[in-house]
C-alpha cells in the first residue's frame, strides 16, 4: 500500500494510485499490511482507533508535520516528524492510551513552544509496550515565557527508549510523569537501553535535569548503557518508599539515587555499588544551573558538538558489565568482550 503527499484519498492506496493521508491508508488496509510512505511534505496526520497490525514505512525524503495516534499495535518505521520549527496543535506525536506501539528508525522535533511527543498514560499499571528505538528527538523549543515543554513527556507505564538520542531538548530531554490529578497509580516497568540524553536547555543556557523521574515507583526498571549529560533526577515522592527493583547498570552520569534492592553495576559518575567509579563532577553543568561550564572526565569526543563517543583515553573503556549490556551499542555496533560504559562503543 502506498501514501504520497500528492495522492488522493478517494483512491484505494496502490502503487499507480496512492492515497493521501495517513488515516485513509490505515481505514483502507488490513492486518499485516506495509503502507509505504512516500519522500514529500505532509500536513498533519492522524491514524484513528483500531488494533490491525499495520506498518507505516517512510521513504527517505518523507517529512510530516504533526502525527496523533489512536491505534494499537501499529508500527511507525522511518517517518520523520518535522514541525517546521511553528508551533504545533499538540505534540508532533502523540499517542492517546494505545497498546504495542513502536516508533523506530525516525526523527521527531523541530517545533515551537510544544512537546516533541506526549504518550498518553493508563488507567492501571500493566505494560503499554510503547517503544522508542533508533529515533533522534531534536530541536523542542521554547519561545514564549512560561512554556514546559520536553522531547519527551510520559505517563505510559511499560515505556520502552532504546538507541535513541536527546539533543536541543529545552526544559528536559524525558519527563516520565504520573497524572495523579485524574487518579493514575505509581507505575513502574520502565526500559533505557543505550540513549545519549544531552544536556536540556533552559532559555539559551543549561536546564538542571536531562531525565526526570516523577511516576511515584521505581519497580522493575531496566537503564542500561545511557549516557547522561546532565543530571538525572530521582528523589521522594517522585519515586515512593518503595520497596525498589531493578538494574541501573553501565551508565554515565550522576544524580540517581542509591536505591536499596536495585542492582548497580558499573557506572560511572555516581557510585552506589564498589563496581560503580564515582567522578567529579559526576554529570556535566553549565550556566545558567551553575555558575561556569564543568564537563565531566569521562573522555567523550567533543560533547560542546553533542559527540558523546569515547576518545581512546576514555576510562569508560572496558569498564563495563557484560551481564547488563545489550549487543551493540547506539550506533549498532557489536560489544564484545568487556563492554564500554555509556551508549557507544570504542571502535578505535
Amino acid at each position: 500500500m502506498f501514501v504520497s503527499a500528492t495522492g488522493s484519498d478517494s483512491a484505494q492506496c496502490t502503487s499507480a494510485a496512492p492515497c493521501r493521508s495517513l488515516e485513509r491508508a490505515y481505514n483502507v488496509a488490513t492486518g499485516g499490511d506495509v503502507i509505504e510512505v512516500a519522500a514529500g511534505t505532509y500536513p498533519d496526520q492522524r491514524v484513528p482507533e483500531g488494533t490491525k497490525s499495520v506498518t507505516f514505512r517512510g521513504v527517505a525524503g518523507n517529512k510530516i508535520r504533526k502525527l496523533h495516534s489512536f491505534a494499537s499495535n501499529v508500527t511507525y518505521d522511518g517517518l520523520d516528524l518535522d514541525a517546521g520549527q511553528t508551533k504545533t496543535t499538540g505534540a508532533v506525536y502523540e499517542t492517546n492510551g494505545e497498546r504495542n506501539v513502536t516508533f523506530r528508525n525516525g526523527r521527531i522535533g523541530n517545533v515551537v513552544d510544544e512537546k516533541g511527543a506526549m504518550i498518553a498514560g493508563s488507567s492501571n499499571t500493566s505494560p503499554t509496550n510503547i517503544v522508542f528505538d533508533n529515533v533522534e528527538f531534536h530541536d523542542v523549543l521554547v519561545r514564549t515565557s512560561g512554556v514546559h515543554n520536553e522531547c519527551i513527556m510520559t505517563h505510559a507505564p511499560g515505556l520502552t527508549i532504546r538507541n535513541s538520542t536527546f539533543v536541543r531538548c529545552h526544559t528536559m530531554d524525558v519527563s516520565l510523569g504520573r497524572g495523579d490529578w485524574w487518579g493514575q497509580p505509581p507505575y513502574g516497568n520502565v526500559t533505557f537501553e543505550n540513549n545519549v540524553f544531552a544536556h536540556s536547555i533552559n532559555g539559551s543556557g543549561w536546564h538542571y535535569y536531562g531525565l526526570a523521574w516523577f511516576i511515584g515507583k521505581f519497580e522493575n526498571a531496566r537503564v542500561v548503557n545511557n549516557t547522561f549529560e546532565n543530571k538525572v533526577r530521582m528523589d521522594g515522592e517522585h519515586i515512593g518508599s518503595g520497596p525498589y527493583s531493578g538494574v541501573w547498570a553501565n551508565n554515565i552520569g550522576g544524580g540517581w539515587q542509591c536505591l536499596p534492592n536495585v542492582v548497580y553495576r558499573n557506572n560511572i559518575g555516581t557510585a552506589c555499588h564498589s563496581s560503580d567509579r564515582a567522578v567529579s563532577p559526576s554529570s556535566s553543568c553549565g550556566p545558567p544551573a551553575c555558575q561556569s561550564l564543568q564537563t565531566m572526565p569521562v573522555g567523550w569526543v567533543n560533547p560542546q558538538a553533542y559527540d558523546f563517543h569515547l576518545r581512546s583515553d576514555s576510562i569508560a573503556i572496558n569498564a563495563g558489565s557484560a551481564t547488563y549490556a545489550p549487543t551493540t551499542d547506539r550506533d549498532g555496533r557489536a560489544r564484545v568482550g568487556a563492554p564500554d560504559v555509556g551508549a557507544y562503543e570504542y571502535q578505535g
